[in-house]
Parts: structure tokens; sequence; C-alpha cells
């Protein structure tokens, strides 16, 4: 079977080309201030959402979720994603 012809692609190396040096000392000169927009502490405050229907209905939020249920169900039927059919 013949030697597949080689790639113009290719180039050949008589030496490994060198690794160029990187230097990652370089740091910026300037007073890091802690980030205070998300609370006191710098921290985004993670809450968990309600996990059913009945939770967000109960919470302190339900209007918000109320809302919010109600925008997302129009935003599915605006994009006709499903449809309602009677049972």
């Amino acid at each position: 079977m013949p030697a597949a012809p080689k790639s113009s692609r290719t180039k050949e190396f008589d030496t490994v080309p060198e690794t160029p040096k990187l230097s990652y000392e370089q740091r910026s000169k300037r007073d890091r201030k802690p980030i205070t927009r998300y609370s006191e502490h710098g921290f985004a405050r993670l809450v968990a959402g309600p996990q059913s229907y009945k939770e967000a209905i109960v919470s302190l939020d339900s209007d918000a979720w109320q809302h919010a249920m109600i925008e997302e169900h129009q935003a599915i039927m605006d994009a006709s994603i499903w449809e309602e059919v009677d049972m």
C-alpha cells in the first residue's frame, strides 16, 4: 500500500520550539475595596424559592409569585409552546 502524501500544512522541526516564559507576577497597584453591593458581608444572599405551588401561595411573597406565574403562563401561551384543552 503506498504511503499517504504529506500535507502541505505540516511543518517539520529539527528542534522543538521553546515554550515562552509567562509571568503572572503582574498585579494591579490599585487598592482593593470589598464588594458591598450585595450585602454587608460582600456575598450574595441566596434564598431558596418555593418548591411547590402551595409553598409559593402561602409564602410572604405570594403576590409576587402569583404575578410571576401569570406572566410565565402568558409567555408560554404567546409562544404557542402548548395549548390548553378541555378534559
